[in-house]
Parts: structure tokens; C-alpha cells; sequence
């Protein structure tokens, strides 16, 4: 998580650069882009916490929530396929939106921004 997290909040500053078109950003623009494609590395070290979901999370017994109130009044119930589908949905959203990034960034740089302009507006 902790490595994610610094992934995800490289991206944000990232988008926030993009969003602004400033110029404070361009030095440390590749630092952010090179931590955001950690992306696709952290979702495979995802699969180890998806198959020892059943020991990590108590959540995933039905005998466990049973017997907890507090577990049992939230609402919906966390279940081990909505997890992984909602995981794999993130993990899928952040990859996509990181490479675009990039392809922004790179684009800045070879001096294709108008004609990627043109192509957004035509």
C-alpha cells in the first residue's frame, strides 16, 4: 500500500501539472512519470494478497461476519469476487490513465502537442 500509494499520488501530481500547463513542473515531471509506471509491477504484486485473501482479510469467512455485529450491519458486504473485480477495475484505470500520461509527456517533448491538439479538435 504504501508503495501505491506513492504510484498513485506521482500520477496526481502528474495530472495536476498537465491540468495546470505550467512550467513548474518540468523538472520534476519524469521523476512523477517514472513512479506512475511502477503501475503495471504493483498490480502483479497484488496477486499474492488476492490469493491469500481468505487468511489476510477476516471479512471473506461468512461464520466471522455472522458473528460480529459491526460486520454484519455494513452495508453492501464486502464479498471476495466484488474485491477482485473492483481491484482489477482500479488497477486497469490507473494503468491506462498513467500510459496516457506519458504519451502526453512525450509528446511535449518531440514537438507533436499542435498536431495532438488538432487531432483532439478535429
Amino acid at each position: 500500500m504504501f508503495w501505491l500509494g506513492i504510484a498513485l499520488g506521482s500520477m496526481a501530481l502528474c495530472m495536476v501539472h498537465h491540468m495546470s500547463g505550467g512550467a513548474w513542473g518540468l523538472v520534476i515531471r519524469r521523476i512523477f512519470e517514472a513512479s506512475s509506471r511502477t503501475l503495471p509491477v504493483l498490480a502483479l504484486l497484488f496477486i499474492p494478497i488476492a490469493l491469500g485473501m481468505h487468511d489476510l482479510y477476516p471479512w471473506t469467512h461468512a461464520d466471522h461476519v455472522a458473528a460480529r455485529r459491526s460486520l454484519a450491519a455494513q452495508i453492501p458486504l464486502p464479498e471476495c469476487a466484488v474485491f477482485l473485480a473492483r481491484a482489477m477495475l482500479y488497477f486497469a484505470a490507473w494503468i491506462v490513465l498513467a500510459r496516457q500520461l506519458n504519451r502526453w509527456s512525450l509528446e511535449q517533448d518531440t514537438g507533436d502537442v499542435v498536431s495532438s491538439r488538432e487531432r483532439c479538435s478535429s
